[in-house]
């Protein structure tokens, strides 16, 4: 009841809490919902992002972001990230 995940989920029911306007995507024991902050855990080399119109590949570990869009259609999320505001 300590411990990191747990935590996790009682920051997220006060600052982002479960609303019918939001979607949710869950993976494992974690549910994601549009508007959480993210952070990036591993350099991925290979992912694609977008800049006013520049396009470029690289997110890097402790990149903060935001869950804008959860399509649950197409399985996608849609995050925006603080350093350029590039969407991925």
């Amino acid at each position: 009841m300590c411990g990191t995940r747990e935590l996790d989920k009682k920051i997220q029911e006060l600052i982002n809490p479960e609303d019918s306007g939001k979607k949710e995507k869950g993976y494992g024991q974690v549910v994601y919902r549009e508007g959480d902050s993210i952070m990036q855990m591993k350099n991925n080399y290979d992912i694609e992002w977008e800049l006013a119109g520049d396009v470029g590949s690289g997110i890097f570990n402790g990149e903060m972001g935001k869950i804008e869009k959860i399509s649950t259609i197409s399985e996608t999320v849609e995050i925006s990230f603080d350093r350029e505001n590039c969407r991925l």
